[in-house]
């Protein structure tokens, strides 16, 4: 049987997989050969998710929110709406905790989970 974290953690995988083809089509469509640079500035240096030969995203459930977030006036707002943004908003508090290991309970989890498939629709 899964723990809570287990599930969120299954959960955020199955964001990524879900989200990152969307993600990434609207970013070419918007800033066309520019989109990798567009996408390296929602990353400090040390944090860059541009694999080193510059033309690879290491996508994540913690790239993809915040890229979303960042570029969101500009690319995102076109095709999804204000439930969307506040699913973003939201999944990336939940993947915040996640990430510092903090506990989920039942309410917790369903959310996130519920949140995650909605955003994915």
């Amino acid at each position: 049987m899964l723990t809570n974290r287990e599930r969120v953690t299954r959960g955020l995988e199955l964001l990524t997989e879900g989200l990152y083809p969307f993600v990434e089509r609207q970013l070419r469509a918007f800033y066309k050969d520019d989109w990798l640079r567009a996408a390296r500035r929602s990353y400090r240096e040390d944090r860059s998710r541009i694999l080193p030969k510059g033309d690879v995203v290491r996508w994540d459930a913690h790239t993809l929110l915040t890229v979303m977030w960042d570029h969101w006036n500009s690319v995102f707002k076109q095709k999804l709406g204000p439930l969307e943004r506040s699913l973003v908003c939201e999944i990336r508090d939940f993947r915040n905790r996640w990430a510092h290991q903090q506990d989920f309970d039942f309410c917790d989890t369903f959310r996130v989970l519920d949140s995650i498939e909605r955003l994915l629709r």
